[in-house]
């Protein structure tokens, strides 16, 4: 849903390296080479994502820390404003 998604409007999901096949459409850090070392502009790619990736993670913390009833949800995210 998320590559057709991006083919039409553009949307950008930013991923960890778990993501190794992904679509076009997820943007993932650059993994060092065996034995070689990554360019400057990989490197700045790499702190780009991680700086976006952090405030989004640690909104997600601050959510479930401050609000007792997220700390256990496991249900879809769209349906937390139900609870």
């Amino acid at each position: 849903a998320l590559e057709a998604a991006a083919r039409d409007s553009g949307p950008i999901t930013i991923t960890d390296t778990g993501y190794e096949a992904a679509p076009t459409c997820f943007r993932m850090p650059h993994k060092k080479p065996k034995g070689g070392e990554l360019t400057i502009d990989q490197r700045q790619f790499n702190k780009a994502i991680g700086a976006v990736r952090a405030l989004a993670e640690k909104a997600n913390a601050d959510l479930k820390t401050r609000f007792k009833a997220l700390r256990h949800v496991s249900l879809d995210p769209w349906r937390i404003g139900a609870v």
